[in-house]
């Protein structure tokens, strides 16, 4: 159960401010709350399935020490990413919209998916952590997250401040990670 709580929790975090969020809120002008939500489901389920999967196998050729350092280096490595991009204003404010909605979310998500901080996330926890929580709780925290902001913003047509949302998602993942990090040091 610990290891579902805290991959529901790193990944719920890791969506706050996230690409594919702010795609979420784009295409749910264009396509509605329901098919945005199913189809988040769908790609999240399968994607984070490969990357728990990607988290196993790195996990039995990497001793445990080492990955505990590596993940929590990981963790940092990622904040200090994010720190970077709002300074920077780097973000992609592309959507990607079609004729067959379901396909264009599915697909759209799947590209703003792969490489994300919670692909990395995911990883790290699989490799240190049992897969099935791993993978059913960063599926259902990413959901949760993107469902949330979607049905928040559409509800009260608030803006998003992206920065400040992804600022406090990095500060928790340098200390999260620098905790970790202290914690695997002998």
């Amino acid at each position: 159960m610990d290891s579902f709580l805290i991959a529901l929790f790193v990944s719920f975090i890791s969506e706050l401010g996230d690409k594919s969020q702010m795609a979420a809120i784009t295409m749910t002008t264009q396509y509605g709350a329901r098919l945005v939500v199913l189809g988040l489901f769908m790609v999240t389920l399968s994607l984070q399935a490969l990357n728990t999967f990607l988290g196993l196998y790195i996990g039995r050729i990497i001793n445990l020490g080492s990955l505990k350092i590596f993940s929590a280096v990981c963790f940092i490595g990622l904040g200090l990413w994010d720190l970077k991009a709002i300074f920077n204003s780097q973000y992609s404010k592309k959507g990607c919209f079609g004729t067959k909605p379901l396909g264009v979310i599915i697909f759209t998500f799947i590209l703003f998916g792969l490489g994300d901080r919670s692909m990395f996330y995911t990883i790290s926890l699989a490799a240190t952590h049992p897969i099935i929580p791993v993978w059913l709780g960063s599926t259902f925290g990413a959901v949760i997250s993107d469902t949330i902001c979607v049905l928040f913003c559409k509800t009260l047509k608030l803006a998003v401040w992206k920065n400040q949302i992804r600022l406090l998602s990095a500060i928790f993942f340098i200390i999260y990670g620098l905790t970790v990090y202290f914690a695997s040091i002998p």
